[in-house]
């Protein structure tokens, strides 16, 4: 796989070995996905592997090498947005993959490969403008675990059925801009099916799946405060679920990288995290706040946390330093269906966060008045002694000079 500018060997080297792209523990202090793309990959019983590789949107160009294949225990595959080449990566090997984005490059076309309903974990298959064509088997819809299936602008013709074992996990079907001329739905599916931009919406432009605009995703999930009053809260201060009292909460954002779930409405999962977030950093239950769940344009799901004290309003420094750490360090392990994540928290604002400043301040004007006082008593020693000096001078030169 050849690196194109302007992401250059070096700087890819630093990206890999550096960055949140890729969270693994190397050996080599090198990650393995990188000699992947340097092709040189020595074997793979010998080296750490990551557990996920995003590498969309850097620019790399030339053929995926074959023994990516190799990859056995990485969980997500995005090599979205680059200008890939050759034949279409076979995945097979792969068994742990929950999420692969393939979409816009520039592979071979291709029929539907066999990986496709063949990788037990996969819950999200998104390959956009992917030159895929032919029929679409309708074992595909049947994968246990699967959740979105996005193959949009690509050319599959004939007629999509679904089939009858469609997986109860299955919410988004999407096929926009391909060539069916007929469709099978049975009544067991009641996710979202898009097929615009396809011949048979020209014969059926009404049905729902023809629609442009498909209906209105859920609302993303918020912790709920129904049990409280409605006032609010001074500056700085939130609601705590638990208490309904006004708190200064710990908070930040978390991002979680490959969730299995597309879907930000989903209670219980969200439930389930925040029951894991106040169990794992030992806080009381019901003591944790999420805001507003949505997935950004790296198709990270980027989530609020407001964590409250039990105690009174604030967090002291030794709990907000453990906090902090379990959470930026990813020593709190989500939901398994959360995926990998990182967290940026927000400063916290301590009670006595403004009394050092007011210290070094009055501190600062005490050495500079002490400067001041010695400087001028400096200043009159000096005028002093030249004073005492030409006195002795002109006593000398009034007695005759010196015996």
């Amino acid at each position: 796989m050849e690196i194109s500018s302007p992401v250059t060997s070096r700087t890819l080297l630093g990206l890999l070995a550096h960055s949140k792209l890729c969270k693994c523990p190397c050996q080599t202090k090198l990650c393995p996905i990188l000699l992947i793309l340097l092709d040189e990959l020595p074997d793979m019983n010998l080296l750490y592997v990551c557990l996920d590789s995003r590498l969309d949107r850097n620019s790399l160009s030339g053929p995926v090498p074959a023994n990516l294949n190799n990859l056995t225990k990485v969980n997500e595959l995005n090599l979205a947005n680059n200008q890939l080449n050759g034949p279409l990566p076979n995945l097979s090997g792969m068994t742990l993959l929950n999420y692969v984005d393939l979409s816009n490059n520039t592979f071979d076309p291709s029929p539907s490969p066999q990986w496709f309903w063949k990788l037990p974990q996969l819950s999200a298959l998104i390959i956009q403008s992917g030159r895929l064509y032919g029929t679409v088997p309708m074992k595909l819809f049947s994968s246990p675990q699967l959740q979105q299936v996005i193959l949009d602008g690509n050319a599959f013709n004939g007629t999509l059925d679904l089939g009858r074992s469609i997986s109860s996990e299955l919410s988004m079907v999407s096929f926009k801009d391909n060539d069916f001329s007929s469709v099978t739905v049975t009544s067991s599916y009641n996710g979202t099916l898009a097929l615009a931009g396809n011949p048979v919406c020209d014969h059926l432009p009404n049905t729902a799946y023809c629609n442009v605009t498909q209906h209105a995703p859920s609302r993303a999930y918020t912790t709920s405060l129904v049990k409280c009053f409605s006032g609010a809260c001074p500056p700085e201060q939130s609601m705590s679920p638990q208490s309904c009292g006004c708190a200064y909460p710990y908070q930040g954002v978390m991002y979680f990288r490959a969730p299995f779930f597309a879907d930000v409405g989903n209670g219980t999962a969200f439930q389930e995290l925040e029951s894991k977030l106040w169990t794992k950093l030992e806080l009381s239950p019901g003591s944790v706040a999420l805001q507003d769940p949505f997935f950004n344009s790296d198709s990270y799901m980027q989530v609020q946390v407001k964590l409250f004290p039990s105690g009174g309003p604030y967090f002291n420094r030794t709990e907000v330093m453990r906090i902090g750490f379990d959470l930026s360090n990813q020593t709190f392990k989500p939901p398994k269906e959360f995926g990998p994540y990182y967290f940026i928290a927000s400063p916290y604002p301590f009670p006595d966060r403004n009394v050092p400043a007011s210290k070094s301040k009055g501190a600062i004007i005490g050495i500079a008045v002490g400067c001041g006082v010695l400087v001028i008593a400096l200043v009159g020693a000096a005028v002093y002694a030249l004073t005492q000096r030409r006195r002795a001078q002109k006593a000398t030169e009034e007695l005759g000079g010196p015996f």
